[in-house]
């Protein structure tokens, strides 16, 4: 998933609906702050060629390389970022996703780059409306797509895949940028496998069978997040068959919340127990608020609960919604190791290495922000397998190592999962509870760390994954993918 996802503020117009797509693909968002990190000095890390707990990330050349086609030369390499921070509409639209990767570039080519080559990074500027345009340049110029994303991701898919553009986003948006070939995020909410864990904690702790309210952004991503999140409740068994109550009644525009009374009465005059959101941080800030405005929460314990994911992981949500955090619990599943616990030793190294690299290299940059943890992960995943290639470094090469990568978890900045398979979203994952006075870890036996892998707060296992491939809007998604790129999501 930026950050925690873009700070979009509520925009008039057709164009700015399409705008905040990008944010709620369950990626991320954009993060305000970004503090120092209490772990390793700044130019200490910079030193060294290891990330977190992988070794000589960037090196030199360990022969003597061979020039070759779609920008690789003997001594360096073109690599495209896409961002939409040139938009007239939100200016600095994730940029966060260039700031990661002006930090990885400066630290790789102080070590040697990609194993001798210098990395040139073109900062490909999407606009929102232009992202068709990026890929184009990107076809002609550049060796690969690495630690970006778009929020009209799916007008590029096709000529991407035509010409053989091998891409390592750092998220994806929609559904057709999820399903399409020669696609690689190191970090991306899965198709038909998403993580159901914090769904079950719910489950334990409130109870089985559960009415749910359902509210999201009215624009096709969305609707398609909501979609697998609410096939995933049902999977677990915490939504009753009867869910989602008032489904078609909750939707709000996706150029924001203006107005969240309407949407706060249709859930309260519900027999909802708990309520399930995709959209923006400050629209459900405004949202949380105003439900316990109207006695939510601790004042009236119908509604017991509210869920999100990734992408709100941002300080927005606590500054829109301080009020409401106080009497309704709301609890976001993130993959990324959590900012507030940097600074602790071991296990911590990666998060520890990011923030300390980001000060040395780009200390007014986004570092808390799920984007830039994202796009950093994907540029770890890319100097790993580009490595590998040796002296012959082609778009086949990559692609070969790519799907022998396996297990990937940035060293220990996120959450492990294969990024050769685009239907499964990670086994592991953080649960936090939104408070007034920031993010915390829900601490429970259920949700224990995983001895090994779970790098001391990540709950791992083949259980957290729920199939949600049922649904008739997956059945469609499917078929409209299939119909693209002429081949099976799933296969």
């Amino acid at each position: 998933m930026g950050s925690p996802v873009s700070r979009l503020r509520r925009l008039a117009g057709g164009t700015a609906a399409i705008v905040l797509a990008a944010t709620l693909a369950g990626c991320g968002s954009s993060g305000s702050s970004t503090g120092s990190s209490d772990g390793p000095d700044a130019a200490d890390a910079a030193k060294s060629p290891d990330f977190g707990t992988m070794k000589n990330v960037c090196h030199s050349a360990t022969g003597a390389n061979r020039p070759g086609a779609h920008g690789v030369g003997a001594d360096s390499i073109k690599v495209t970022t896409i961002s939409d921070a040139g938009s007239d509409l939100q200016p600095g639209l994730n940029q966060e996703l260039w700031d990661a990767a002006t930090v990885f570039t400066r630290w790789c080519n102080d070590h040697g780059g990609i194993d001798g080559r210098r990395i040139v990074m073109i900062k490909g500027d999407a606009q929102v409306t232009r992202y068709s345009d990026v890929i184009d340049q990107a076809c002609k110029s550049s060796f690969a797509l690495v630690g970006g994303g778009g929020a009209l991701d799916n007008t590029g898919q096709k000529a991407r895949v035509d010409c053989g553009l091998v891409a390592l986003p750092g998220f994806v948006a929609s559904p057709e940028a999820r399903g399409a070939p020669l696609s690689y995020p190191a970090m991306a909410t899965g198709i038909t496998g998403v993580t159901g864990g914090g769904l079950k904690y719910l489950k334990k702790k409130y109870g089985a069978d559960e009415p749910l309210a359902t509210v999201y952004g009215d624009f096709a991503t969305t609707t398609f997040t909501m979609d697998q999140r609410l096939s995933a409740a049902k999977g677990v068994g915490l939504a009753s068959a009867a869910s989602p109550v008032n489904h078609e009644n909750n939707t709000y525009p996706i150029t924001g919340l203006t107005d969240a009374r309407p949407v706060a009465d249709s859930v309260l005059q519900s027999d909802a127990r708990g309520v399930l959101f995709s959209g923006q941080p400050p629209d459900l800030g405004k949202f949380i608020s105003t439900l316990a405005a109207k006695g939510a929460g601790a004042a009236d314990k119908s509604l017991e609960w509210a869920f999100t994911d990734e992408n709100m992981y941002d300080q927005l949500l606590i500054q829109s919604g301080r009020t409401g955090l106080a009497e309704l619990p709301l609890y976001v599943q993130t993959f990324i190791y959590p900012f507030e616990e940097a600074g602790r030793g071991e296990r911590s190294e990666a998060m520890d290495d990011f923030l300390a690299l980001f000060d040395e290299y780009l200390p007014n940059g986004k570092s808390h922000a799920m984007f830039a943890v994202a796009g950093f992960a994907s540029w770890l995943l890319f100097a790993k397998t580009a490595s590998a290639c040796g002296a012959n470094l082609t778009r086949a090469c990559l692609e070969s190592q790519l799907k022998k990568v396996g297990t990937f978890d940035a060293g220990g900045l996120i959450a492990p999962r294969d990024p050769s398979d685009p239907n499964q979203s990670s086994q592991c994952f953080v649960l936090l509870r939104a408070t007034p006075d920031g993010f915390v870890r829900v601490k429970d036996p259920t949700l224990a760390p995983t001895p090994g892998i779970g790098r001391g707060v990540f709950n791992c296992g083949k259980d957290n994954i729920i199939t949600v491939s049922d649904s008739p809007l997956m059945k469609k998604w499917q078929d409209q993918v299939a119909a693209m790129f002429g081949t099976d999501p799933q296969g």
